[in-house]
């Protein structure tokens, strides 16, 4: 038992660290996606691949005897590749298309906010496990 939790332990750092890495390669190269194609048709395309990737993950470990949990780590790395290609860049491209010009810093200010505030209290969240 002591065996296979180092081996589980392991498995997860290496998932970690590399969606880590695929999130990171795919901002660096999301500039060429988006300066080709419309910023809302890759959001809308990178959400419904992660949701896929979600699904296939949640369907591996609930049906691990027909599915095996193999499909689990590709889809973690595929969905960070998504994130960092698709959905991570994108809302900042659209807040200049969502405010006027006259709101827009303070619209991106509030936006940023906001998603600083979220981030803080979904780790506090999960440091205390209150969920």
């Amino acid at each position: 038992a002591a065996i296979i939790s180092r081996v589980m332990f392991l498995l997860f750092i290496f998932s970690r660290t590399l969606n880590q890495a695929t999130i990171t390669l795919g901002i660096l190269v999301s500039p060429l996606i988006l300066a080709r194609f419309e910023p809302r048709l890759i959001f809308m395309a990178g959400l419904g691949l992660t949701s896929l990737c979600m699904l296939c993950i949640g369907t591996s470990f609930l049906f691990p005897a027909i599915l095996g949990t193999g499909l689990a780590l590709p889809c973690l790395v595929a969905s960070g590749l998504i994130y960092g290609l698709c959905v991570g860049p994108v809302p900042f491209i659209l807040m200049s298309s969502l405010f006027t010009q006259k709101n827009k810093s303070a619209g991106s200010a509030i936006a940023q906010t906001f998603r600083a505030l979220s981030v803080l209290v979904q780790m506090k969240v999960r440091q205390f496990k209150l969920v």
